[in-house]
């Protein structure tokens, strides 16, 4: 494929032409809210593996958050990880935030002092993405009436998720 300058770089640098994302509950059976320790050990390796290969190859990874029953789990791994010795050059690697959870500003808020923090050669890139896992939230808090992540009416939590 050829070059196109204007969408390979930005006022950073250089962009990785290939840009994957990873569920981290897709490398792992282990990841529940009852044991997140090991549910992060188990990934971790996983994980470490997915980086390393990102690097080698030159592509971008994006860890997706995912729902809210696991997401504390993964936002420590995924900045655990990001932050060893290993993993400060590269690659270049983002989180994905569901912006329709109601404490969405406070992880995004723990991450950018995170980002501020640790030094890396490639800056942390966050997306945002609206009601991925809106639908399973909404179900999951009432089958077991724990809180709802966000309104029970997707316009509402739709409007709540823009700028």
């Amino acid at each position: 494929m050829p070059e196109r300058a204007a969408l390979e770089r930005d006022a950073q640098g250089r962009l990785p032409r290939p840009n994957l994302s990873v569920k981290v509950s897709a490398l792992t059976p282990l990841l529940r809210p009852d044991a997140p320790e090991r549910g992060k050990r188990d990934a971790a390796v996983r994980l470490r593996d997915l980086l390393r290969l990102a690097r080698e190859v030159d592509a971008h990874l994006h860890i997706d958050m995912e729902s809210l029953d696991s997401r504390e789990a993964i936002a420590e791994l995924v900045l655990e990880l990001l932050a060893e010795e290993e993993f400060r050059d590269g690659p270049s690697a983002g989180v994905v935030l569901q912006a329709y959870l109601r404490d969405s500003p406070e992880l995004l808020d723990r991450i950018l002092e995170w980002a501020r923090e640790t030094p890396r050669a490639h800056p942390l890139v966050v997306r945002l993405v609206k009601g991925a896992y809106w639908d399973h939230e909404i179900v999951e808090a009432a089958s077991t009436a724990g809180p709802r992540p966000s309104s029970t009416s997707r316009p509402t939590a739709t409007a709540t998720s823009r700028p």
